[in-house]
């Protein structure tokens, strides 16, 4: 699938839904009484749904009795592995080794719940459990999903008030190190041609900040793709506001930088990486365009990965028709 650029009233909420985010939810330990006191529905919305228990970063204590919501078949025929983001219609998501229902309010964060698809307690993420880590967050334009991207999900519904559409921020790197966070989320690869992808939103404008999306052996939560995966795109802003540079990097002791360019920057940004395990032929994609296509043999890594300070939405691996990349 092509990326496509988000309309500008969807990206202005889209970016609204994110800073209460950062600001309201940054506290695991905070309440988000007072985010849904400030602005009724709205502000429901925004920080993606009740919280049941403690509302601790964790989601929360455990829910009894409450509906798993993660859809029991793929979103299409070619889709090995698909997230969302989505709250969850009661705001309540699988989490653990036992797959306890728990809150995914606003600032909880992501490690340790389950996958969108498939299910269950081995295809679950993986991040840290400090401040320099990937959280929930989500909102709503008062219609259908904003990233236009993205295949209807049952975790993103119509609430009354539009669609709840989810993703993931970060927005703290690890201040002692200097690492951005990373999410991982442990993926058994087709044996024929596949690609991995996310919708992703830079946060900050410096040339140490990015979002990447790698494969890696790694279990690191922290700078993992920039140091120690097998290959990783990445993206960076440019001095000019519409633009994004983005690089291609593999293994290697000095790491090997494949390919750069530079494209459009759109409200989310699509990055891809395609790989053919037959004819060992890895290519990307940034935003649509093609970056080119490399004879590299990748194996098979043990991890699907994104990091950097920013937003990501949409992770998608599928199978490809015919092994085209």
């Amino acid at each position: 699938m092509t990326a496509r650029p988000i309309a500008g009233r969807a990206l202005s909420t889209l970016l609204v839904s994110a800073l209460l985010a950062a600001c309201g939810g940054g506290d695991e330990g905070g309440s988000p009484a007072a985010t849904q006191a400030a602005d009724g529905p709205r502000a429901h919305v925004l920080k993606g749904g009740d919280c049941t228990g403690s509302c601790t970063g964790g989601g929360g204590t455990p829910v009894p009795g409450a509906t798993n919501p993660l859809p029991t078949s793929a979103p299409a025929p070619d889709i090995v592995y698909r997230e969302s983001f989505g709250p969850g219609p009661q705001g309540l998501r699988p989490k653990g080794g036992k797959g306890d229902m728990r809150s995914t309010f606003i600032g909880t964060t992501l490690g340790g719940f389950w996958t969108e698809w498939p299910g269950n307690k081995n295809n679950a993420w993986i991040t840290g459990s400090g401040e320099a880590t990937w959280k929930f967050t989500a909102g709503s334009n008062g219609g259908p999903n904003f990233n236009t991207n993205e295949l209807p999900s049952p975790l993103e519904v119509d609430q009354g008030f539009g669609v709840v559409a989810g993703q993931v921020f970060s927005d703290v790197s690890d201040g002692t190190s200097g690492g951005l966070p990373t999410a991982l989320l442990p993926v058994t690869w087709p044996t024929t041609a596949w690609s991995v992808s996310i919708d992703s939103m830079l946060w900050v404008n410096t040339a140490s900040s990015y979002v990447a999306l790698g494969l890696t052996d790694s279990s690191a939560t922290l700078s993992n793709l920039l140091t120690a995966s097998t290959v990783t795109v990445l993206i960076r802003r440019t001095p000019l506001a519409s633009t994004l540079d983005w690089e291609l990097w593999k293994s290697g002791t000095p790491r090997v930088l494949l390919a750069s360019g530079m494209v459009d920057e759109f409200g989310l940004n699509e990055l891809r990486l395609s790989y053919d395990p037959v004819a060992k032929q890895l290519a990307v994609q940034v935003n649509g365009t093609p970056g080119g296509t490399f004879a590299v043999d990748i194996g098979r890594p043990r991890y699907a990965a994104f990091e950097g300070i920013g937003m990501v939405d949409n992770f998608v691996v599928r199978k490809l028709p015919g092994g085209a990349l």
